[in-house]
């Protein structure tokens, strides 16, 4: 799904020293002295020394864990429903359109790092013209200190205007939102096969079909009718499976950075390619090709690509993974498409073999149609589910990060829409207003960096940030609040997947027309044709507006069939 990463770190782009990872303090210091601040909220103190070094080359073990983030981020359940996808495109429309969907993608996350670091090097430039004595390792940190802050929603705002940045956030909140109810779902959906007899048959394989009446809603003997599909004695059950992972969940909370998942997202994607592996196994168990497939299904070919533009639902994350790959950026465009292409593989290959195999009666989670009572595929089952718990926290990172930033920040009137919001565990400040810094006198600007450098003693970090024009506003939140609001939005997502268990499939659609295709598609478009109008020719502004003008008529047709499916309940 790219947030208002709590990662992000803010200094000066004259080695003030830095704001570092929440919980923990801020400290700005001289090369030998220190300066701590501390808190109510946090007794940690972590010192740093003000001199700049060099990134080193990233190891082998951050380029995987970095590599591994990527695949979590684009990859959760999405690949157990794609068999149910291509039953509502065909075979050569789901081929046509997945690999159109994952170029489509790839393009517009690399437009969108482009495009970021183009504006972070207008920035360096004008700089480097208002002050004359910028030296290398100045222009080093400032860079790499903007790399790390300017988030998805302030690219927005800074290239668009406010207005995007309220859209971004907005649809991250959606889109993450959505998607890690489907997780849970998937959680579900994965302990009903575990214990049959201790949940009902009552798997959901309601039809959407969008033609001249929008829509016609059936269902199969053995589903359950929409206006019935709130079974009471059966979700209290389901309340049950969804209380299992939520205090793993809530533990996850503790970490505040997308880095500090990679140890996570290696072992999800560990157990995610043993699942996978083990799935098509029983999948390819007397394998034959069904009659029952059709090449081009017309009429529900809109819920396909909702589907599909969920189904790459890591872009929302795209922004602090490289914010938080430091050392290893300039790996950052091979390692996104390589990612890319590593999903899209696995998603064409279940949703060929999967929709050959079972044909238009495939189940909206393939491993409903994989027939139970082995023992082997129980384990199966649970590796998965160990998969989905573990790509959890990446997902859901985005949306708490977004959801705080109003509540806390916005809402509560501390910092307003013209600053890049900079949350922290125990302070918000913002990344420099260039505007207000290029209005100090160059001469004025120089002596204070000058004078600072030649200082021997700790000296009021405070009045040196806001000399050289960084609005420091300050909030303190205590850490009890930050918890009580993620486990309160943790929990609203286990309640809700409970009262739309058998949608799973829809969801996607859902989250695809709400979410996605905004972040994946829209957004990326208007920052290139914003950012760099007068320097592209008409083929590229072509494409752009043709990019737009798709995702607004998929997300507007899909919206029109959930409103009649809604009215028709």
């Amino acid at each position: 799904m790219e947030t208002e990463s709590n990662e992000k770190s803010i200094c000066s782009s004259y080695s003030l020293g830095c704001y570092q990872h929440p919980s923990k303090i801020t400290d700005i210091s001289m090369p030998n002295d220190t300066y701590s601040i501390n808190t109510e909220y946090s007794d940690i103190e972590i010192h740093h020394e003000i001199h700049y070094k060099d990134e080193n080359e990233a190891s082998l073990f951050c380029q995987i864990g970095d590599f591994a983030n990527m695949v979590k981020a684009f990859i959760g359940t999405n690949y157990m429903a794609l068999p149910f996808a291509f039953a509502k495109s065909g075979l050569v429309a789901g081929i046509l359109g997945l690999t159109l969907i994952a170029f489509l993608t790839n393009h517009c996350s690399q437009v969108l790092i482009n495009c970021k670091t183009k504006y972070i090097e207008s920035i360096i430039c004008h700089e480097e013209k208002k002050v004359h004595e910028l030296k290398e390792t100045d222009r080093k940190i400032l860079k790499s200190e903007l790399e790390k802050n300017i988030t998805y929603s302030d690219l927005g705002r800074l290239i668009i205007g406010p207005w995007a940045a309220h859209l971004i956030r907005i649809s991250i909140i959606i889109s993450q939102y959505l998607t890690v109810v489907g997780y849970f779902i998937f959680i579900i959906h994965s302990i009903s096969n575990l214990l049959p007899n201790y949940f009902p048959n009552d798997k959901n394989n309601t039809t959407i079909t969008f033609g001249i009446t929008l829509s016609t809603i059936y269902t199969s003997q053995n589903s359950m009718h929409l206006n019935n599909f709130i079974d009471w004695p059966s979700h209290l059950k389901y309340a049950i499976v969804v209380m299992i992972p939520l205090p793993f969940f809530y533990f996850c909370g503790f970490f505040r950075t997308v880095r500090k998942l990679s140890i996570i997202s290696c072992f999800a994607t560990i157990f995610l390619l043993f699942g996978i592996v083990a799935v098509l196994r029983y999948l390819y168990k007397d394998y034959s090709v069904t009659k029952d497939f059709n090449y081009f299904e017309f009429n529900t070919l809109p819920i396909f690509f909702g589907q599909l533009t969920s189904s790459f639902e890591g872009i929302g994350c795209i922004l602090p993974i490289h914010a938080s790959m430091n050392n290893n950026r300039k790996s950052f465009s091979w390692l996104l498409s390589l990612a890319i292409f590593f999903v899209y593989c696995i998603l064409l290959l279940f949703g060929v073999s999967g929709y050959l195999r079972y044909g238009t009666t495939v189940d909206q989670i393939i491993i409903d149609s994989v027939e139970m009572g082995n023992v082997s595929i129980y384990i199966v089952i649970i590796t998965l589910m160990i998969s989905v718990i573990l790509t959890y926290p990446l997902q859901v990172f985005p949306c708490i990060e977004m959801i705080e930033i109003y509540i806390f920040t916005w809402l509560s009137g501390v910092c307003d829409d013209m600053s890049l919001l900079c949350y922290k565990s125990n302070k918000t400040i913002q990344v420099p207003d260039y505007n207000h810094i290029n209005n100090a006198p160059p001469d004025e600007y120089t002596n204070l960096i000058r004078d600072f450098r030649k200082a021997e003693n700790t000296i009021e970090p405070t009045k040196i940030l806001k000399t050289l024009g960084i609005i420091n506003r300050t909030v303190q939140i205590p850490f009890y609040k930050r918890m009580i609001l993620q486990i309160v939005i943790i929990t609203s997502t286990a309640v809700v997947s409970i009262f739309i268990v058998n949608y799973f499939a829809y969801l996607g659609a859902l989250t695809g027309a709400l979410g996605a295709s905004v972040l994946s598609f829209i957004i990326p478009c208007l920052i290139e044709l914003s950012l760099r109008f007068n320097d592209i020719n008409c083929c590229i502004v072509l494409k752009n507006v043709t990019i737009i003008i798709f995702s607004i008529v998929e997300s507007l047709i899909i919206l029109v069939i959930f409103a009649e499916m809604s009215y028709s309940v």
